[in-house]
């Protein structure tokens, strides 16, 4: 990342939710983009560098596993940060299948949300950084080994 601000793209149709979140991140130093639909959300991902996704699973529509459908076809493997509600248990299974990187509960608390969307945003930042830096084989695994120890963190709170 040229300019290593990394940048937060929220999604989520409840649009004081929407702007909850947005103020709070933004207190984080990110930049932060706000979609109200998967519309919008793919247009900010296709026009802007991404370094992690925060989604409502489930929205009129078109719901997040579509977005992150979305993603994944592009070849994307950017991280994918889900709110969720106690009834999506099925679609989280989805989401896990297609590589949801952590899952929120609704109601959550600013910290833990803070702290799921930081990990999100370091395993975004490091595939960032392979991405951009022709790495050689050895530097490739390191990373991945690194990206796997962040997820693994992350799937243990």
């Amino acid at each position: 990342m040229a300019n290593n601000i990394r940048t937060l793209l929220v999604v989520e149709d409840e649009i004081d939710l929407l702007n909850i979140i947005g103020e709070h991140a933004a207190r984080w130093q990110l930049k932060v983009l706000l979609a109200e639909n998967i519309q919008k959300a793919a247009e900010y991902f296709r026009n802007e560098e991404v370094t992690a996704v925060l989604s409502d699973i489930s929205m009129p529509g078109g719901t997040g596993i579509d977005f992150l459908q979305q993603v994944r076809a592009s070849g994307s493997n950017i991280p994918f940060i889900f709110l969720t509600a106690n009834t999506q248990r099925e679609m989280m299974r989805e989401a896990l299948q297609l590589g949801a990187t952590d899952f929120i509960d609704k109601p959550f608390s600013v910290e833990k949300l803070e702290e799921i969307v930081f990990k999100g945003l370091e395993i975004g930042t490091r595939l960032q950084q392979i991405k951009q830096s022709a790495p050689t084989k050895e530097e490739i695994e390191r990373q991945e080994k690194m990206i796997n120890l962040l997820r693994l963190t992350l799937t243990k709170n």
